[in-house]
């Protein structure tokens, strides 16, 4: 609207003047839902506070829209995410490990893939073929059925400690 009204030859400033005022109190309510599930603190108002600062025009650390590029992940988490999310890293090295200690799985799915690095089986997985998801179902509920919180979370730490 604001660019018809300049493009007509005219300058309509109550046009305009309503125009901002539309623009800012709709940031105004786009800022006020952003992350309305995090628990207000330090990292929230930070975020928030950089996101102001980056995306008001008259701020010193205001940056054009082209060089504000940010991935965020997992409910707005940085992630590792190549070659491959961490989870990823650790179930995968948690079924070869019990593939290694019983050998009858290296011939069931997702086990075989894995030992083979069966390129079909990952990229079926990726369109969630239902048999190789199934698989994969199969394979996580024989892997942690009975596994207590602090075992889960002992092993975790393990991988984190021992990952190269």
């Amino acid at each position: 609207m604001l660019i018809l009204a300049v493009s007509a030859g005219r300058t309509d400033t109550r046009l305009i003047e309503c125009v901002l005022q539309f623009s800012n109190n709709f940031y105004e309510i786009i800022m006020s839902t952003q992350l309305e599930s995090w628990n207000d603190g330090a990292t929230k108002s930070f975020i928030m506070e950089f996101v102001t600062k980056v995306t008001t025009e008259n701020d010193p650390d205001y940056l054009l829209p082209a060089d504000r590029i940010a991935t965020f992940d997992n409910d707005g988490t940085l992630w590792v995410e190549v070659p491959a999310p961490p989870q990823y890293d650790f179930q995968i090295r948690k079924w070869i490990k019990e593939a290694q200690k019983d050998p009858s799985l290296a011939s069931e799915e997702p086990y075989k893939a894995i030992l083979e690095q069966d390129k079909a089986f990952f990229e079926a997985l990726a369109i969630q073929d239902p048999t190789v998801v199934a698989s994969v179902q199969d394979a996580f509920a024989l892997t942690w059925v009975g596994t207590t919180p602090d075992v889960f979370a002992a092993e975790v730490r393990q991988w984190i400690r021992t990952v190269k």
